[in-house]
């Protein structure tokens, strides 16, 4: 499986990296967050989740990566969690899991808390 990114994902994705919390003890600069934002265009879903409750998509095959950290935003709207995994560097992942045990679907930017 590969395909583009569709317009909703591809504007959370920006969102994500232009306005979402780093994870605890990590730091991402603004030269990082300008260089990941210039190749949105570039990126494939190679991926999906199979749990039936989320839309997370992978953007690489998985491997063991040596450094990774995320972004971390929420949906309250869906009662839903938002990560964007970066794995040495690259974008790997947008994960949108519900908190609890109900589907939910791939948040509208309006409708995320980047606090």
């Amino acid at each position: 499986m590969s395909r583009e990114l569709t317009a909703s994902e591809r504007d959370l994705v920006a969102a994500m990296l232009m306005y979402a919390a780093v994870s605890d003890g990590d730091t991402v600069t603004q030269e990082e967050r300008e260089r990941w934002l210039s190749g949105i265009d570039g990126l494939r879903v190679t991926g999906i989740c199979g749990c039936g409750l989320c839309p997370t998509i992978n953007f690489n095959e998985h491997y063991e990566p040596e450094t990774r950290l995320w972004l971390e935003a929420y949906d309250a709207k869906q009662d839903a969690g938002i990560i964007l995994f970066i794995d040495d560097g690259e974008l790997s992942c947008l994960e949108v899991y519900p908190t609890e045990d109900k589907a939910v679907s791939l948040p509208a930017v309006e409708n995320v808390d980047f606090t």
